[in-house]
């Protein structure tokens, strides 16, 4: 039998602890390892306070090793292969589950298992895991990573930690216990090491503690009347939580039955509801709300996905603390090369792969770096639409040289009236509207990206196996570095992050360890993320959001906690991730694997699973416990609860939500940024070069003679509109595909009023614009209303085709804002920019300049920067309303 302790609070439990030598304390979490350590000087003692883990890692150091894992699903993989003519349904719909076929595996053999019995009525996955599972067995290799932990002993276990013996393990609030730790509980008392579990327990709250009970009697095989009690205290905050728990209703100051141990809740809970993922990126970067360690902390149902969406927002400028080394752009190449397929030589990705390995760093071609690439990269991704490997993408790089080309003929031939006005560029080429045309704009040339597209092409090809063959990880590390040493001193990296970097990359395997494309990618990434021996056992400050488990120790440590992500989708998908038993393994199986392999010892088997067994029943229970002892002892000042709306699709709030507003929500706590937080806009101080010369531009005749007539039909639509597009840009310039079909079914039905008609347009305008089909771009100049293309209008010395009022509006409509006179204007070719120009000055505020939103917004190639604007959604939207 195991012994049981049991407590209440928490802080009184733990203040009155003594911690002496050769004894090992032991937690399921990192936080309450934390807070046992700080109250122990003795940093011999110190060590022996630590996770459940961590002991592990320390115990069976090979077999708990990252690259362990890798490496068995490695031999998961060849099984696979080497059975796909046995079953290849079956084997196909087991494809990529190699790290939950390893995991079912660990579990299996950890309890001992090392035979499988046939089942009656075997599925086919259950046939191919159990021949898996023997495989691996049987493996040599493997064999000898199972021979190094049956070696282990209690002496093994004593010298690890520092010890001459241990004399007793406590166990402090395992709210989770699986088969194998049970397994090894069992394990130490073998070696005459008594267990002692600590846990929260009080027969007084029945419905509190039921999951506690059930487990913890089934672990220890005790009833809870022959546990050690601790003293019984009276509640004082929470307690309408552990009311309604407990199927009681608390009224407001009311005590509670006497003898309860329970009084009027003293608890002052801040509930919050965020609108949005944004609205809580905000609230992030409110000063005091960044998490920080002992002052501000997070909780969540699913702390790993935020923590990878906020990364910036929990960091903020501290770079060194950003330990995802994936996060920087020199890291990027080492994630994004594994998205690269390597067929016959054909290098397969997509166009977000390929700009990532270009502006990473790592790729130069006679000088020029490819982080420089990014403004024409972003600007291209509607022009390579469609492309799905490198030779596609250098095709379509090829095309739009040609298009570039027809550009630069119609920038020649007016090149002595156009001289170096922008403005006059584009009344004379409407190919300008089209950002990749305008090679001023970069910092790489078309001809540059050209050479480093070959330059990733022929590192890739070096790089990568052919798809679903293995290479050396070795040899594969050896050409990282290579690359590495050529392009470091152009990458501005801290010593810190370049350590790390070349750390990873000089690490050396077996030499006849290989892995395919995807476990490369797994042994980098974990090479990437190891600390070096100083670093681990530092106590890391690092910022982030805690899994809900870390509740046992934060309650404890820390001024002020928000418990958030309280969704219904987040609870359902915590629950089935917290299940204890592998994919491929059932209780039943386990239980006649042991029954068979030890006939005389089974049953301890038998009890480990059974306590597996309660636990995966219970596990709702005890997520209910964390929240009670959360609202009960929680030590700091401040306590909040919160869910996000929209993080994830169609989601809504948890009951557990929902409950805890009804019992304390009495006033509105919905949560409001503290700061105005404003979108992005552009600022006059950003604006282009001054208009040729530079003149003023609050000078009124100076922009009258500037602006050509047709730039003034924006100011019908929008006063910003016109201000970003014809004083910041000179110029409208589309960069949404969206927009680019609208300019290229303007610009083909231009052209096709000229000699050669459609045909003409069909075989020199078509095949400049590969990314959309030849029915798409017959349709698009079908459906663009006809213009006449000999009438002109006048600007400085530049005729243009009156028509050009297609590409500066799109199909923009007016029954929006119902002004009409600058098109009655520009259509009878009777000006009056002087009015105009005050109605431009009144619209010019201190901060901003006014904006008319409508309709016409969605032709408005700045909506995605105007506060202001309008999207076709919200307009769905208010019309449902």
């Amino acid at each position: 039998m195991f012994k049981v302790e049991t407590y209440l609070n928490p802080i009184e439990f733990y203040d009155k602890l003594t911690f002496n030598m050769n004894e090992i304390h032991l937690t399921p979490v990192s936080e309450l390892a934390v807070y046992l350590q700080d109250k122990v000087p003795n940093p011999e003692i110190k060590r022996s306070i630590l996770t459940y883990d961590n002991l592990q890692s320390l115990l069976y150091p090979n077999w708990n090793f990252p690259f362990t894992q890798i490496f068995l699903a490695t031999k998961v993989r060849n099984c696979l292969n080497n059975m796909l003519g046995q079953s290849p349904a079956v084997i196909k719909s087991m494809e990529n589950q190699e790290a939950e076929i390893v995991r079912s595996f660990c579990f299996a053999v950890e309890l001992g298992i090392r035979q499988l019995p046939v089942l009656t009525g075997e599925s086919g996955t259950e046939e191919v895991f159990r021949d898996i599972f023997h495989s691996l067995v049987s493996d040599r290799q493997v064999q000898q990573l199972l021979r190094d932990r049956e070696a282990v002993n209690a002496g093994h276990l004593a010298e690890r930690l520092g010890h001459s013996h241990i004399r007793v393990i406590y166990a402090y609030h395992f709210n989770k216990l699986d088969a194998c730790e049970m397994a090894f509980f069992h394990l130490c008392r073998g070696w005459g090491i008594p267990v002692v579990f600590r846990i929260p327990y009080d027969q007084r709250f029945p419905s509190v503690f039921r999951g506690w009970q059930e487990l913890y009697e089934t672990a220890a095989r005790t009833s809870c009347e022959h546990w050690n009690h601790g003293e019984k205290i009276v509640i004082k905050r929470g307690t309408r939580f552990l009311e309604f728990l407990e199927g009681r209703n608390l009224g407001p100051g009311e005590e509670v039955c006497g003898n309860t141990g329970v009084q009027a809740d003293e608890l002052a809970l801040n509930i919050c509801s965020f609108s949005s993922p944004v609205e809580f990126k905000r609230y992030l970067t409110i000063p005091g709300n960044r998490p920080e360690r002992g002052k501000m902390q997070y909780v969540a149902l699913s702390a790993e996905p935020l923590n990878q969406s906020l990364r910036d927002e929990l960091n903020g400028n501290n770079e060194e603390e950003k330990d995802n080394i994936i996060a920087y752009p020199a890291g990027k190449f080492l994630f994004y090369l594994y998205e690269c397929k390597k067929v016959k030589d054909i290098i397969y990705l997509r166009y977000d792969t390929f700009i990532e390995c270009i502006t990473s760093g790592w790729v130069k071609d006679k000088g020029v770096s490819g982080a420089r690439a990014g403004a024409l990269l972003k600007d291209l991704e509607p022009y390579m639409e469609g492309v799905s490997s490198l030779a596609e993408i250098n095709e379509r790089l090829k095309v739009l040289g040609d298009l570039v080309h027809v550009s630069s003929i119609f920038d020649n031939e007016a090149k002595d009236i156009t001289l170096r006005n922008r403005t006059k560029k584009y009344l004379t080429n409407p190919f300008r509207v089209f950002p990749y045309i305008l090679e001023e704009r970069y910092a790489v040339t078309l001809k540059q990206l050209l050479a480093l597209n070959l330059e990733l092409e022929q590192t890739l090809l070096h790089l990568l196996p052919d798809e679903g063959e293995e290479m050396s990880i070795n040899s594969h590390l050896e050409m990282l570095r290579q690359i590495w040493y050529k392009v470091k001193t152009s990458l501005s990296l801290s010593a810190i992050i370049t350590d790390r970097l070349e750390s990873a990359l000089e690490y050396s395997f077996p030499s006849d360890w290989k892995a395919t494309r995807r476990e490369l990618r797994r042994f980098l990434v974990v090479l990437l993320n190891l600390k070096s021996k100083e670093k681990s056992e530092e106590r890391t400050k690092k910022q982030e959001i805690h899994n809900i488990e870390q509740l046992a120790g934060l309650i404890l440590n820390t001024e002020s906690l928000h418990i958030t992500d309280l969704s219904m989708k987040s609870l359902v998908k915590y629950i089935k991730r917290i299940n204890s038993m592998p994919a491929y393994l059932t209780h039943t199986w386990l239980k006649e694997a042991a029954r068979l392999q030890f006939p005389d010892t089974y049953k301890v088997i038998w009890h480990c699973l059974l306590v597996d067994y309660t636990y995966n029943k219970n596990r709702e229970s005890i997520l209910k416990y964390y929240l009670f002892n959360s609202l009960c002892f929680f030590k700091g000042q401040t306590l909040a609860v919160s869910w996000i709306k929209d993080l994830q699709s169609y989601d809504s709030e948890n009951f557990l939500f929902k409950i805890l507003t009804s019992l304390y929500n009495s006033v509105d706590r919905t949560q409001k940024s503290e700061t105005d937080i404003s979108e992005l806009d552009l600022a006059v101080t950003e604006c282009a070069p001054g208009i040729d010369e530079g003149e003023d531009i609050i000078n009124q005749m100076t922009l009258v003679e500037e602006i050509p007539a047709v730039a003034w039909l924006d100011l019908d639509f929008c006063p910003r509109k016109f201000f970003y597009t014809n004083i910041l840009q000179l110029h409208p310039v589309y960069e949404s595909d969206f927009h680019q079909r609208l300019v290229f079914a303007a610009i083909g039905s231009l052209l096709s009023r000229q000699a050669g008609g459609e045909e003409a347009v069909k075989d020199n305008l078509f095949p400049l614009f590969p990314q959309w089909t030849s029915a798409l771009k017959e349709n698009l100049i079908k459906t663009s209303s006809v213009k006449e293309l000999r009438e002109y209008r006048q600007f400085q010395n530049v005729s243009y085709p009156k028509a050009m009022d297609s590409l500066q509006r799109l199909r923009s409509k007016y029954y929006v804002t119902k002004k009409y006179k600058i098109k009655n204007a520009y259509n009878n070719d009777v000006l009056n920019e002087k009015e105009w120009i005050k109605e431009l000055i009144s619209a010019i505020l201190p901060d901003e300049i006014i904006a008319e939103p409508g309709r016409h917004c969605s032709m408005c190639n700045h909506l995605l920067i105007c506060r202001e604007g309008e999207f076709a959604v919200d307009r769905n939207t208010s019309s449902r309303e």
